[in-house]
């Protein structure tokens, strides 16, 4: 049952001074993660250069836009795991990331056209603000919602929790299985719905939510630690109590070969300076928070450290051995076209279209995806930049022309709904994160080659499902598989990758600074 009224939604003028009064607030720049892309994916840094391709655990800050061209789907995260995510043809600015003496997050994200689907997790005084064509909503609740945006309409979709649009007259309340469709050309004009009308993407933004619940639960994160990447760590590694070292953490899948920068890449923003990034999965939290050392009978393991304090734009590095050479952060401000740097080996083009790390787990599982002219060059250009000769996705800037953008819903949804992304969508199910199967046999896979380092040092690690219990670990929920044994690392295999096409940029001297907290020499040991 439809029914049709009138609301005088707040206007962008409105919006405006929301933004003015938020500015006055007392904040400091955020940085939030792009967790997730598959298929064609661009980014615009706003420094005249236009779109360029994006890369998973791309840093984004304030400003940047985001477009996805037409088999195209992205996932922001954001600091208390509030996620952001966007299906083909669609394009958004992050406009607002701020943060507030108080603590309190202002994040705003507009939807300029396109569909994209928003899980808000309210916390305590923080504000997310949803903008649409000339209008502007505030997240008020907890909600987990789909916004869809073509020329001539606007729908919004509560699939759990509330949705309030303020009025200058009254609140409408969008309740848990309820929608409203807005007219874009008749400001005020909405039709509210008691029931939720079907979208191509719905069941792949339910699948990647259900995930991050699954494996983000094992974590207690009662101490305000950052969630984000905290699911990703779960599902790609495991940790043991390290004796010597305490409580570390260790991806699947790695080889003797393999050291925490094998692979990746430096991103460049004026107001954060150049940042090293990871393709791996779970490759945010370890490289933005703790450190990385290397144990002997273990090789490299990531230690969070007592309280996971501080952001790092590369973490520091204890105990590595003879010949390890960090990467070294590049001197010069690059150039508009210049902002990302690749170093070591290459990321691999795999099902989908998405970028794989070269030891993603799930290549060792898979017996590896990588095909001839799959491999995107680390040094294929003067910049350093992936290349489409390379086999990374490119397209043109995707922000057609008014007239050529659906002008409904339900011309949106059947525009998306094409038989080539029904196929992306049933290899994003085989191949991805919250494929429960996949996990466990990536356990199964690696080798329990830590037990017999571990006799020697008396005792046994005790395997953990998940990031390191310095977050005090709650336990694997009875939904998640749990781990059967310590991480290990292998030589064999899938995971285990040669030095062939590793090309380090400008190596430095074992234990020489990288930048942004530097490297310690070979044979220190971080606190416990």
């Amino acid at each position: 049952m439809r029914k049709h009224a009138r609301l005088i939604l707040v206007s962008l003028l409105g919006f405006l001074a929301f933004a003015t009064t938020a500015a006055l607030a007392d904040s400091h720049v955020r940085i939030v993660r792009l967790s997730y892309l598959n298929g064609q994916v661009k980014v615009d840094k706003g420094e005249g250069a236009g779109y360029e391709q994006a890369l998973p655990n791309m840093p984004v800050v304030e400003g940047l836009k985001i477009a996805t061209g037409s088999d195209g789907v992205t996932e922001l995260e954001f600091e208390d795991g509030t996620t952001f995510r966007v299906t083909p043809e669609s394009e958004i600015e992050v406009r607002q990331l701020a943060l507030e003496d108080s603590g309190a997050t202002l994040s705003t994200v507009a939807l300029l056209h396109g569909t994209a689907y928003i899980d808000f997790r309210k916390r305590k005084d923080d504000v997310f603000n949803l903008v649409l064509p000339n209008q502007n909503i505030s997240l008020s609740h907890a909600v987990r919602m789909r916004a869809e945006v073509a020329e001539d309409e606007a729908e919004l979709a509560v699939f759990s929790g509330e949705l309030d649009l303020d009025g200058s007259d009254h609140v409408l309340r969008v309740k848990k299985d309820e929608s409203v469709t807005l007219d874009i050309s008749k400001a005020g004009e909405y039709t509210l719905a008691k029931e939720i009308d079907p979208a191509p993407y719905d069941d792949w933004s339910k699948e990647r939510e259900k995930y991050r619940e699954r494996y983000a639960s094992s974590i207690d994160n009662s101490r305000d630690t950052p969630a984000y990447g905290v699911a990703d760590l779960a599902y790609y590694g495991s940790s043991f109590d390290l004796p010597g070292y305490g409580w570390v953490w260790q991806p699947y899948g790695i080889g003797y070969n393999w050291n925490p920068f094998y692979s990746g890449y430096w991103n460049y923003y004026p107001t954060t300076g150049w940042m090293w990034c990871s393709y791996a999965p779970w490759g945010w939290y370890p490289y933005r928070y703790g450190s990385w050392m290397f144990a002997p009978g273990y090789g490299w393991v990531w230690s969070p450290g007592t309280i996971i304090t501080g952001w790092r734009p590369i973490p520091p590095v204890f105990g590595a051995p003879a010949g390890f050479q960090p990467p070294v952060r590049p001197i010069r401000k690059p150039m508009p076209r210049e902002t990302v740097v690749a170093v070591g080996a290459a990321p691999v083009i795999g099902p989908g279209h998405r970028l794989y790390d070269p030891s993603d787990p799930v290549l060792a599982v898979r017996g590896g995806l990588q095909r001839p002219g799959t491999a995107a060059p680390a040094s294929a250009s003067a910049n350093n930049r992936p290349t489409p000769a390379g086999g990374v996705s490119t397209f043109a800037p995707a922000t057609p022309a008014s007239g050529d953008r659906p002008a409904s819903i339900s011309d949106l949804r059947r525009s998306i709904n094409t038989p080539q992304n029904e196929s992306a969508l049933g290899v994003m199910k085989s191949e991805d994160t919250y494929n429960r199967q996949l996990h466990k046999e990536m356990e199964q896979h690696a080798p329990a080659y830590a037990a017999p380092a571990a006799t020697a040092h008396g005792t046994t690690p005790h395997p953990s499902a998940g990031a390191p219990p310095s977050w005090s670990h709650a336990g694997a929920p009875s939904s998640a598989p749990s781990h059967s044994a310590p991480a290990p690392m292998h030589a064999g295999g899938g995971g285990g990758f040669s030095g062939g096409g590793m090309s380090h940029s400008s190596p430095a001297p074992s234990g020489g600074g990288g930048g942004g907290g530097g490297h310690a020499g070979a044979g220190g040991r971080p606190p416990r």
